[in-house]
């Protein structure tokens, strides 16, 4: 029995613009992290335990991060100057965000902070560039192209 699968390739992440309000799209993506969220257990373990059994209790549930690398041309490409300045602001800047995969038009939106931009120069190739983004809340489920990111 054939098997489909869902290939990456052809997927975009986008940047909402908070001028315009619309969303562009991070050209030259390499890597996109997926948003994944994780429940945290705190341990609350005291003298008083059962049997001297760990007690764990659910926290509040972590989005995470998403680690996303570019060939980078601030030069040519503006978005790639913006991606920078949100990074290294002060105070850090909420932005909108999607990643949309290819074909489906399924993706994701969420909301994030930019952080920990870094380069890599290496001698006769293209500069490529890593930065992470904090995801707040939940990511949306989109289903309908950049139409139906929030």
């Amino acid at each position: 029995m054939a098997s489909q699968v869902l290939l990456a390739k052809g997927s975009k992440l986008y940047r909402k613009n908070p001028s315009t309000n619309l969303y562009e799209e991070v050209v030259q993506c390499l890597t996109l992290a997926w948003p994944s969220t994780v429940q945290e257990w705190i341990e609350i373990t005291n003298h008083s335990s059962t049997g001297g059994y760990k007690e764990y209790a659910p926290g509040l549930k972590d989005v995470n991060t998403i680690s996303v690398e570019i060939f980078w041309n601030p030069r040519d490409i503006a978005m790639h100057g913006t991606i920078y300045d949100d990074a290294v602001a002060e105070p850090p800047v909420s932005r909108k965000w999607g990643i949309i995969l290819p074909n489906t038009l399924d993706g994701a939106g969420f909301d994030g902070f930019l952080s920990s931009p870094a380069g890599t120069l290496t001698i006769n190739e293209a500069v490529k560039m890593t930065f992470t983004l904090r995801v707040t809340g939940a990511p949306t489920r989109v289903t309908t192209g950049t139409a139906g990111l929030p």
